[in-house]
């Protein structure tokens, strides 16, 4: 469910029921702000509290979103800060019509990055490079790093 109320304001809410008792339920309220977007959310199944917010700079060609997550049920699993926090981070530059860079961060107990790059050459022809650092990967076997390759041909 979905309410609009003043133009620039939305309330959401999701609630699975099974005929007996609540299942799981989620809820929203999101301010637009011209072409800004500011969030909060509620996830009541998992008690999870995000906010965060999406601002376009240099006339739409970057978009910036940020959010943060406190999950009061994994106190288990302590994150930032010695609190079951994350905080997350990211954006998309459009360089040219046939041009874009992604970028993300997350910090929580570790930090990771990405970052990826896409250039349609043609019609046909798309060429993705993806690279990614993960932290927690330190205390494993498998490398922290990653990078990728795609080359796409649609007909």
């Amino acid at each position: 469910m979905n309410v609009n109320f003043d133009k620039n304001f939305y309330l959401g809410a999701a609630i699975e029921h099974d005929t007996k008792k609540v299942t799981s339920s989620a809820y929203s309220l999101v301010q637009k702000d011209g072409g800004n977007k500011y969030w909060f959310t509620y996830d009541a199944s998992n008690s999870v509290i995000g906010s965060g917010c999406v601002i376009p700079y240099c006339e739409g060609k970057l978009t910036i979103a940020s959010e943060g997550k406190w999950n009061h049920s994994d106190k288990a699993r302590l994150q930032l800060w010695s609190q079951p926090l994350t905080l997350a981070t990211g954006g998309r530059y459009i360089c040219s019509e046939d041009s874009s860079v992604f970028f993300g961060f997350e910090f929580a107990k570790y930090v990771s990055a990405q970052a990826k790059f896409d250039h349609k050459i043609n019609k046909n022809l798309k060429v993705t490079i993806h690279q990614s650092y993960d932290c927690d990967r330190l205390a494993t076997k498998r490398a922290p790093y990653d990078l990728g390759l795609n080359v796409a041909y649609t007909l």
